[in-house]
């Protein structure tokens, strides 16, 4: 899918919906809806495919088995429907338990055009299209929606929030006894230099559990620090001035040269790599692996 330019991306949506919502059927409209709906999916296949599974773009991130799960992995969209102001509130707020989808994955018109995404294509496996709240969703018009704007959700009993997987996600189940008590979740702080143009994590591995990155811009231009899973080599996720993201679990957004931010994220073993997708950047060698044990 074509990439859109986030101003026009933003008009697309304000026109699209606005007209909608005055009560228009101008193909204008209807090509500005389409335009930010398509524009939604390009993005969910990029940021959100790593922990999601939904057929229309591909994606086949979440569990199917209970026993094959971890614990980032997020609902089945194909079988759970989702509507435009629930998907803004676990956008902004890192799903609705807070504690596992990074908050703020993708911000502005990008959020909008995401959560206009899953209203039209959740759902479309689900023979009473379950939600979040443990009940039908039935969600109003796009041009309603956009100007409700992010709704907080209350899950029901057997629900879940986009950051974790509801029961209403079919899985093969099985018996097992019970086990000990584990451990507690292990933390470690993970020191990350960006510059031009390496990015260098001390260390390079850490545990399964809650990782803090304190990322520093020790260079002169912009940077970023994408973290994405994925069993491919940092330096082979692809060519061109930016890169695939799938995968992403999490990232810093534009870091401005000498500033620092943290980036709280909680890992399952496995191979990450480490990026700045600034384009240009990670063909020019910004890329760095990290694995959690």
């Amino acid at each position: 899918m074509a990439l859109l330019r986030p101003a026009l991306l933003a008009l697309a949506l304000v026109a699209g919906f606005a007209v909608a919502g005055c009560g228009g059927n101008s193909g204008d409209s209807v090509n500005s809806q389409s335009a930010a709906i398509n524009e939604g999916g390009r993005l969910f296949a990029e940021r959100c495919s790593g922990c999601h599974t939904l057929s229309a773009v591909g994606a086949e991130g979440s569990a199917t088995k209970v026993n094959d799960r971890e614990r980032p992995d997020g609902p089945n969209f194909n079988v759970r429907k989702e509507c435009y102001g629930a998907v803004m509130y676990a956008i902004q707020n890192g799903g609705f338990s807070g504690a596992i989808m990074p908050a703020n994955i993708v911000v502005g018109p990008e959020a909008k055009a995401v959560s206009a995404f899953l209203q039209e294509y959740s759902g479309k496996e689900a023979k009473t299209q379950p939600s979040v709240t443990g009940k039908d969703a039935t969600c109003p018009p796009l041009a309603e929606a956009i100007k409700t704007g992010p709704q907080a959700v209350q899950p029901g009993a057997a629900g879940a929030g986009m950051g974790s997987m509801g029961a209403s996600e079919k899985m093969t189940t099985t018996t097992t006894k019970a086990a000990a008590p584990a451990a507690g979740p292990s933390s470690s702080t993970i020191a990350v230099a960006l510059t031009e143009m390496k990015v260098t994590p001390t260390p390079q591995t850490a545990p399964a559990g809650q990782v803090t990155f304190n990322v520093k811009n020790a260079g002169s231009l912009p940077h970023e620090m994408v973290v994405i899973k994925t069993n491919k080599p940092a330096d082979q996720l692809g060519t061109g001035s930016r890169v695939p993201e799938t995968g992403s679990v999490g990232e810093t957004g534009d870091v401005a040269a000498g500033k620092s931010k943290t980036l709280k994220l909680k890992l399952a073993a496995g191979h990450y790599a480490l990026i700045c997708n600034i384009p240009g950047h990670y063909s020019a060698g910004m890329h760095a692996d990290f694995n959690v044990k």
